[in-house]
């Protein structure tokens, strides 16, 4: 993944672009950098502090080939750097749960 240079967004169903994602999240930090993903969570999911600059830069990287794709850029959106698959983490809510979460910013496709 280090030597990721570009992404592929063609195959994606058309659709997705229609379809609108709120998610609720209790994490404040970006995708990458000091305070990023990998930076914060990466020693808890058992990173040694050799690993997180080299898991940060793929991860950089990666998010760079996906901006380049036509993604949304959220490098630096607050939560971005939600640890684990933000996909498992995901669940229905009500208007109760919303009102006690952060919403994140919507980002279009």
């Amino acid at each position: 993944m280090r030597d990721l240079d570009r992404v592929d967004l063609d195959a994606l169903d058309a659709r997705l672009a229609e379809v609108d994602i709120q998610l609720a999240c209790d994490v404040t930090n970006p995708l990458l950098g000091p305070t990023g993903a990998v930076a914060v969570f990466g020693p808890q999911k058992g990173a040694t502090p050799e690993q997180v600059p080299i898991l940060d830069g793929v991860l950089t990287q990666i998010s760079a080939a996906l901006v380049v794709a036509g993604a949304p850029d959220v490098r630096d959106l607050p939560g971005a750097g939600l640890p684990e698959a933000s996909a498992r983490r995901c669940w229905p809510c009500t208007a109760a749960d919303a009102a006690a979460w952060r919403l994140l910013p919507r980002r279009s496709v």
